[in-house]
């Protein structure tokens, strides 16, 4: 989770930034269980309060952990950072299901809107998801990006109990590193970096990123986009993708006269040449492309 402004016209200091966590149980008959811890960006367990009475009537906050139950095929929507710990913070979020068999999904939605905590707000300026996933030990790729003046921060947390050393480069768009760094991480801490620092302006990259231990990491790379007041008009959160040598699909969708970026990336030494299928309605067009090594 994130709660901190990303805003940086100083009238927009005080606004919140929501971040709701939703959980969805996939099993047809039976409830499910989950209890639900937070960490800050130390690593350092965030403390919750024990109840008096109940959170969305479904969770009971207990030892500084929620314990939730879900409906058959149901939904709860809770607080994920911003009343826990509050405004100007980032942690990791754990949910652990009592059954570990059982079928669900999670995810966390941040949004920006023109209000302090307890006012109503009556605009919003983005809304960013963010699936729950399991961290993991091997190679992991993220786009970066600063094209459009976007300020590109990449959050990388520790899932595990333990520590984890983890391997960060950048990688430039013509496959030059650019950034270098092994990074001691605590038990669930994490780390931000600023990307479009390391970019420079209007320029694209790639981050890779491997852990010492498995299932340890999770990265995600957040951009945001400024107007000239300062004020943020736009959030775009892509999470790590895993590296594949197979055809892959995508689409994309034009309507609303909507820009769609391609992003491509090589990540051998060498060149690659691949083939790029473009279909519109009944009709294909093929291009032929070459990618540098790393780039």
């Amino acid at each position: 989770f994130n709660t901190h402004q990303p805003s940086r016209n100083p009238e927009d200091k005080a606004y919140l930034v929501p971040n709701w966590l939703t959980i969805i149980n996939g099993e047809d008959n039976t409830s499910q269980y989950f209890r639900i811890r937070k960490y800050d960006e130390s690593g350092k367990r965030i403390e919750i309060p024990d109840n008096t009475g109940t959170v969305s009537q479904v969770c009971h906050a207990r030892k500084n952990e929620l314990r939730c139950r879900v409906s058959p095929l149901g939904r709860i929507d809770i607080d994920g950072g911003h009343v826990y710990p509050g405004p100007e913070r980032a942690g990791l979020i754990e949910i652990i299901p009592e059954n570990t068999e059982g079928r669900y999904v999670a995810s966390l939605v941040r949004y920006g809107v023109n209000s302090p905590p307890d006012v109503y707000s009556s605009r919003y300026s983005f809304g960013a998801q963010l699936q729950a996933r399991m961290g993991q030990g091997r190679e992991q790729v993220l786009a970066v990006s600063s094209a459009g003046g976007a300020e590109n921060w990449v959050e990388i947390a520790n899932t595990l109990n333990t520590s984890v050393r983890a391997q960060v480069e950048v990688v430039g768009y013509d496959g030059n590193l650019l950034y270098a760094r092994s990074i001691r991480l605590k038990a669930h801490a994490q780390m931000h970096l600023d990307v479009s620092e390391v970019l420079g302006p209007n320029a694209s990259g790639v981050l890779r990123l491997r852990g010492d231990k498995p299932e340890s990491l999770l990265a995600q790379s957040a951009s945001y986009y400024l107007n000239d007041e300062k004020q943020v008009m736009g959030v775009q959160i892509s999470q790590h993708q895993d590296t594949f040598g197979r055809k892959l699909y995508g689409t994309y969708n034009r309507y609303l006269n909507a820009y769609n970026w391609l992003r491509l990336v090589n990540l051998e030494k060498g060149k690659r040449d691949i083939t790029l299928i473009v279909h519109r309605n009944d009709t294909e067009d093929a291009y032929a492309l070459s990618l540098p090594g790393y780039g």
